[in-house]
């Protein structure tokens, strides 16, 4: 027999439409990447620089998405965005950086410079 529970005891959070859920999901993905981007900056000086610390932060933000979007069990195609939303936004950053990082230090395409 199922217990019956007053409404006044009853948590009733209303449910945001989509187009305000996505904003504040890509105002919280803008200050993720204002945070990762400072932190990475702060990496400079270091052997691994500026690219290997945002590629290693991109990386673990989307596992951290991932994760909150398995853990909130949402829906991988939602009308709103969500954390899997963020999550291949931030694999398509990752994968761009990591491309472009190759490129500059010549490992993708070999580039000769000849001094003139």
């Amino acid at each position: 027999m199922r217990r019956h529970i007053p409404k006044r005891f009853v948590l009733q959070v209303p449910v945001a439409s989509a187009k305000k859920r996505s904003i504040y999901v890509a105002k919280r993905f803008a200050v993720r990447l204002a945070i990762i981007c400072l932190f990475a900056l702060a990496q400079i000086p270091l052997p691994w620089g500026f690219s290997g610390g945002l590629q290693l932060m991109l990386l673990f933000s989307v596992l951290i998405s991932v994760g909150l979007a398995i853990y909130r069990r949402e829906t991988l195609l939602d009308n709103a965005f969500g954390y899997w939303d963020e999550a291949g936004a931030l694999l398509l950053l990752l994968l761009c950086v990591r491309v472009v990082a190759m490129i500059l230090t010549c490992k993708l395409i070999r580039v000769r410079i000849v001094a003139l």
